[in-house]
């Protein structure tokens, strides 16, 4: 046999062998990653030592698995650059590598030190890895899963335990802000061990035993997260052992339904809202069910007052009328008639306020004289008092505002111009979209536009006449 052909035979035989060392290599891997009752750790160390079996120097190999954080290797494992590696995937997560490399410099083949096949078997070790765990991660959810079923239809009754459970795990901020509200309704209801806990908050009720109050000027402490943790784990022990299941239950879904409704609070309380946001958090709430969009008492308040500073006027006075004869759903219909440019933060004005407030005062008062009952308001749209200041913007129309600086005289003889420039001139688009609306809703009916600027018709402050108002 001619040399050349010797030495191709040899070549095919060292790779076959080579072949069947990767083989047995896989094959003792999948062995040991089907095992679906040993930890994984000690899978994982029992891993690293069958690896450098599949390359071709196991001699000098060494293999380990970094997994979450945990690094599995063999002792005396030398870090060398000499090395392969192949990242651990959990579905699209990175969640490790798997390291092949030599205590030692090895000689190159035709290919590299690490040879094709070799560095594929690294990736489908690395790749069954990762499935792996997720497997397992998978089967203990749903062992997870089946226990808390299991708890669930033994105790029935306790299913309010469960979503504490639930939450404690999922969403620590409402496990919280429920743990905190059922603190103050079991102190509201007379549960005394509640006391302690409420002191753990700086919260001292030392007085009704006749003891000192301690200085008031001294600043409470920092609880840790820890500490407001077991607190909260404490009030739910309270409330099992002092409250019925379905009261417990009830409680829990009414504030964490009230918790969902914090969009609506939290966007119309915001001083930076735009009022287009606001308008959109309120149709939102309109269109929620009856049952899911009832408020604690206090929040309803507090939600009626931000409308109304949102809409009309941070004035104390005119707040605390309008509060008295507005509720928060008052505001749904007006919130889809009005008309603003889209980054509008503006109200209404004087005169739109005065109407919509003067409307809801006969409403309320028609249970009581029935002459009232029979006012009617006409169909209304709402123009935002910013909505004229885009307007000139939109023309370039600003120095008009320097008018009311003029000369009485000259005031007079360039209004007519004035007029022509408006008359020429064209709205933006959004308020453009928002007249096209009103004049649909309104049909072909007769209208009336009336001023109604943040000047007019204010509180103690009469502009009737001042501005017009026109017949169309």
């Amino acid at each position: 046999m001619p040399m050349s052909n010797k030495r191709q035979a040899k070549d095919r035989l060292h790779g076959l062998r080579e072949r069947a060392k990767e083989l047995d290599c896989l094959y003792k891997v999948e062995e040991l990653l089907a095992s679906e009752t040993r930890p994984l750790p000690d899978i994982f160390r029992d891993v690293i030592t069958v690896i450098p079996c599949g390359w071709q120097y196991p001699k000098y190999c060494q293999a380990r698995i970094v997994c979450e954080d945990i690094v599995y290797e063999p002792s005396g494992y030398v870090q060398t650059p000499c090395k392969d590696t192949a990242p651990i995937m959990e579905e699209n997560r990175t969640i490790g590598f798997v390291e092949v490399s030599y205590v030692k410099e090895m000689p190159a083949s035709n290919e590299e030190v690490f040879l094709e096949k070799e560095s594929k078997l690294i990736r489908t070790i690395a790749e069954r890895i990762g499935q792996t765990v997720f497997h397992r991660k998978l089967g203990e959810l749903l062992l997870e899963r089946e226990a808390a079923n299991r708890v669930l239809s033994a105790k029935s009754n306790h299913e309010w335990m469960v979503i504490v459970d639930l939450l404690r795990h999922t969403d620590e901020k409402l496990y919280l802000y429920t743990a905190r509200k059922m603190l103050h309704h079991l102190f509201w209801s007379g549960i005394k061990e509640s006391r302690k806990v409420l002191s753990m908050f700086g919260a001292d009720f030392a007085s009704e035993h006749g003891e000192r109050m301690p200085d008031a000027n001294i600043p409470s402490q920092k609880q840790s997260r820890e500490n407001i943790l077991a607190a909260s784990e404490h009030v739910f022990a309270i409330a099992a052992r002092s409250l019925k299941d379905g009261d417990i239950l009830a409680c829990l879904r009414r504030w964490i339904q009230e918790n969902k409704l914090s969009f609506l609070i939290k966007t119309v309380d915001a001083d930076n809202a735009p009022l287009g946001a606001a308008i959109d958090a309120i149709l939102r709430y309109r269109a929620l069910p009856a049952n899911d969009a009832v408020l604690a008492s206090s929040t309803e308040e507090w939600l009626k007052v931000s409308l109304i500073r949102r809409f009309f006027s941070d004035n104390s006075n005119f707040i605390n009328i309008a509060k008295r004869y507005l509720d928060v759903s008052d505001f749904f219909d007006l919130a889809s008639h009005i008309i603003y440019p889209s980054a509008s933060n503006g109200r209404l004005g004087g005169k739109s306020t005065g109407l919509f407030l003067a409307r809801h005062i006969l409403l309320r008062a028609a249970d009581k004289e029935k002459l009232f009952a029979d006012i009617k308001m006409p169909k209304t749209w709402y123009m935002t008092a910013d909505c004229m200041m885009d307007f000139l913007r939109y023309n370039d129309l600003e120095d008009v505002k320097q008018q009311k600086y003029k000369d009485i005289e000259q005031v007079r003889i360039e209004y007519p111009n004035i007029i022509q420039l408006f008359k020429h001139a064209n709205f933006p688009d959004d308020i453009s979209r928002g007249l096209s609306l009103a004049l649909d809703d309104i049909g072909e009916r007769s209208i009336v536009v009336r001023s109604s600027s943040l000047l007019e018709d204010r509180e103690g402050t009469a502009f009737s006449g001042k501005y017009k108002s026109l017949f169309l």
